[in-house]
């Protein structure tokens, strides 16, 4: 929806600079913003990176979802700010890594362009002249106001009550241009008519470069499968379907002979799919939510077969979906009854003390470790998160320290803990529990300072690296030739100035050509 936004939101651009040419997408944001302060991932980066990067997730910054939905920022300004701070984990522009954040970056840089917030430009351009009059940015929703809910009582009498939103819903404020957008199922229909029209020019990704993967075989065992091009989840095989290329929310994809557009989304149990086929003149839109919480990984595979299945239907298609396929996928799910049994560590005090503290990244911000000893674990705390960490012993070695990660709160979010059974010597989980990443977190020293403690998780995405000790507040930009060090070698010294000088001068004849 933001991206289909812009388009217009270009067009008003255009016409406020007399320059049709402008582009809001392919303009390095640098430009856009004019602002020399901006930074993202490295001075490289920080110059060239556009909002069609950031709208077709190929800037090679990893999720990071845990930064929006768990930690408290005080404004969308702030959470883009350290957003920018974070290390690229793939290639920029030559991989596909889903990211929400940077949505946010895209749409500051429009606020700024536009002097509106994002629900004023989202209603201007998009929601009123398509007459969507029931939608609204997740910034609109305050507890207490705005939304009611209706209930039935015991007396079965209508009552309208106050929104109560959860911390994690409240969270989606900062990520309106990823999604944080709660609109009617008939507005959410007048937009996907307005996708679906042939006189709206839909962006249409080119052909990939890659072969075309199976949508959701795409892991464990499919050669075909390039985890920096798409990540997508492994739930159910459809052999028919294969994705080409990504752009601007668009998945480029073929359905057996058949061009398809498609998108979809989640958002706290409610899934939209659309598959559009141009040379069929044909759409097919689905809205499902589901109730169970621990079923929403699935919600792609769901949506995915029913809109096949539809579109098979209205194309007259052999389909291989079929009602008893269907059923199978939606009602035996089967349950992995394998449980694995982890053996605790006891902490010394010393250890305890040594481990306990804060630790911190640049852009992920700040976590507190406190010692439970009661539960004989420590306590993790970051934003409204709250995570308990188990000592476990996964190898005979003393160290790193290795923790089972038992998420306390939210209580909304799905939990990696579920922990089976537990005693002063051992928990047992599910064998699938095990098997996560997300289910631990390491505290080892650093190679090069052994005095140094560095944390590391999937939880917080497995590249970033939190120091203890360190304080988020005191980044600076990276200097691009850094002056070299006052001791050591004046060899090394002499070469290392020359080395700068040569890339300097370098540097300015480029420029000056």
């Amino acid at each position: 929806m933001f991206g289909t936004a812009l388009v217009q939101v270009e067009k008003h651009l255009r016409e406020q600079l007399k320059n049709q040419s402008f582009s809001l997408f392919s303009t390095p944001i640098k430009q856009l913003i004019g602002d020399q302060s901006f930074w993202f991932a490295d001075h490289g980066l920080s110059e060239i990176v556009t909002i069609d990067d950031m709208l077709s997730h190929r800037t090679g910054l990893s999720r990071h979802d845990s930064m929006w939905y768990l930690n408290e920022w005080q404004s969308k300004e702030d959470l883009a700010k350290h957003v920018g701070r974070l290390k690229t984990a793939s290639e920029f522009r030559g991989s596909f890594v889903y990211n929400n954040l940077v949505w946010t970056i895209a749409d500051m840089a429009v606020q700024r362009l536009t002097n509106r917030s994002f629900v004023q430009y989202m209603r201007e351009f998009l929601w009123q002249p398509l007459g969507m009059t029931d939608t609204h940015g997740s910034s609109e929703i305050k507890q207490k106001q705005l939304l009611d809910r209706v209930v039935i009582n015991q007396q079965y009498k209508r009552l309208e009550v106050p929104l109560e939103m959860s911390k994690m819903e409240r969270a989606t404020r900062f990520v309106e241009a990823a999604g944080g957008i709660l609109a009617s199922l008939p507005d959410m229909s007048r937009y996907m008519r307005h996708l679906a029209s042939p006189k709206h020019s839909v962006y249409e990704p080119a052909p990939g470069q890659f072969r075309p993967l199976n949508a959701l075989a795409a892991g464990v065992g499919n050669a075909l499968f390039n985890p920096q091009l798409y990540n997508a989840s492994v739930v159910s095989d459809l052999p028919d379907w294969e994705i080409e290329s990504y752009g601007r929310g668009w998945k480029r994809t073929w359905y057996g002979r058949h061009l398809d557009f498609s998108h979809g989304g989640s958002l706290l149990g409610v899934r939209c799919e659309l598959d559009i086929f141009p040379s069929q003149n044909l759409a097919v839109f689905n809205h499902m939510t589901l109730e169970q919480v621990d079923s929403a990984p699935l919600q792609v595979a769901y949506a995915s077969v029913i809109n096949k299945y539809i579109a098979d239907l209205l194309l007259r298609n052999h389909s291989f979906v079929t009602e008893d396929n269907v059923c199978e996928i939606f009602n035996k799910i089967p349950a992995d009854p394998r449980v694995y049994k982890m053996q605790r560590r006891k902490l010394t005090s010393d250890e305890v003390n040594l481990l306990t503290g804060r630790y911190a990244n640049f852009g992920f911000g700040q976590v507190r470790v406190h010692p439970n000893e009661t539960a004989g674990s420590l306590t993790l705390l970051y934003g409204i998160g709250k995570l308990e960490l188990i000592p476990v012993s996964l190898t005979a070695e003393p160290e790193p320290y290795q923790f089972f990660v038992n998420l306390l709160e939210p209580q909304e979010s799905s939990s990696p803990g579920n922990i089976i059974e537990r005693t002063a010597d051992s928990i047992t989980v599910p064998y699938a529990v095990w098997a996560n990443p997300l289910s631990f977190l390491t505290v080892r020293r650093d190679s090069v300072n052994a005095s140094q403690l560095v944390m590391q998780s999937f939880v917080f995405e497995q590249e970033t690296l939190l120091l203890k000790g360190l304080d988020p507040g005191s980044w600076t930009p990276p200097q691009l030739c850094p002056d070299p060090p006052k001791s050591g070698m004046k060899l090394a010294a002499s070469l290392s100035a020359i080395v700068a000088l040569a890339v300097a001068g370098g540097f300015s004849a480029l420029a000056a050509i």
